[in-house]
């Protein structure tokens, strides 16, 4: 196989007492706003538990941290208490965001590259600061999704807008977007970030055509699978694998909801 899936926790518990430990795949996608964290049991009440998780909660704290520090202007080199007060909240999001990932999470980010999905007015409001706040919190990648209700509309506009509020290089930023075939990619789009993410509703849907048109910036993209109980392991193993060739070496990866 030309790529190893990695995981996404969308709703699903990131551990449970019987899973393994994540630095066995090496990387992981995490959609903060719904992921539960940490599971002490192997019930299937606790997928999708995120209403009596303190984890989302947590996450919340972090962006309320980062609004304070995007709030707080430096632009003043003479005025030293706003720098010392902004440098102040930065230091108290990346802790909260570390614990967040090490403790809530149970993830090491020493071993595992993170993804961290982060939604579109989340980065806006707090100027791009929670964005720098999660890559300096050790995560690797910083994925801005394309708001799906609006991607007729604006919606991918928006998103890039997003992109731009992180100021951080395109090497480290993901643009996720659903779609049932490869969409036209072009240097608006490469310009800003160094991978697109396409989510595909089922292995059916995932396309096998991956002769896309070049671009000026190099660039490579994650293909996003919802797996369903109703699909054998046989069957996975072969969708995964046509797809991982159809991809090619070095050229993308494919994550697993």
């Amino acid at each position: 196989m030309a790529c190893l899936p990695y995981p996404t926790f969308l709703q699903s518990p990131t551990q449970t007492p019987s899973t393994q430990s994540l630095s066995a795949v090496g990387r992981v996608r995490i959609h903060p706003l719904t992921c539960p964290g940490i599971s002490d049991n192997d019930s299937e009440s606790s997928v999708g538990a995120s209403s009596s998780s303190a984890a989302p909660e947590e996450y919340q704290a972090i962006i309320s941290k980062c609004i304070q520090q995007s709030k707080v202007v430096d632009t003043d080199t003479t005025d030293k208490e706003n720098a010392k007060l902004r440098k102040k909240y930065m230091k108290e999001g990346v802790a909260m965001a570390s614990s967040y990932l090490s403790q809530t999470l149970g993830i090491d980010v020493s071993i595992v590259d993170v993804e961290i999905v982060l939604n579109i007015d989340s980065i806006t409001e707090t100027d791009g600061c929670l964005a720098s706040c999660f890559l300096d919190a050790g995560c690797a990648y910083v994925v801005v999704r394309v708001k799906q209700e609006e991607e007729k509309d604006g919606g991918l506009a928006k998103a890039l807008e997003a992109c731009d509020a992180t100021r951080v290089p395109r090497e480290r930023l993901v643009l996720h977007m659903k779609n049932t075939g490869m969409p036209e990619i072009g240097n608006e789009i490469t310009s800003r970030v160094g991978t697109i993410s396409i989510q595909m509703a089922s292995l059916s849907s995932a396309f096998t055509d991956w002769n896309v048109p070049t671009s000026k910036k190099e660039w490579k993209c994650v293909v996003q699978l919802s797996i369903t109980e109703e699909l054998s392991n046989e069957d996975l193993i072969a969708s995964v694998s046509s797809l991982s060739k159809a991809i090619g070496e070095n050229r993308g990866s494919i994550t697993l909801v």
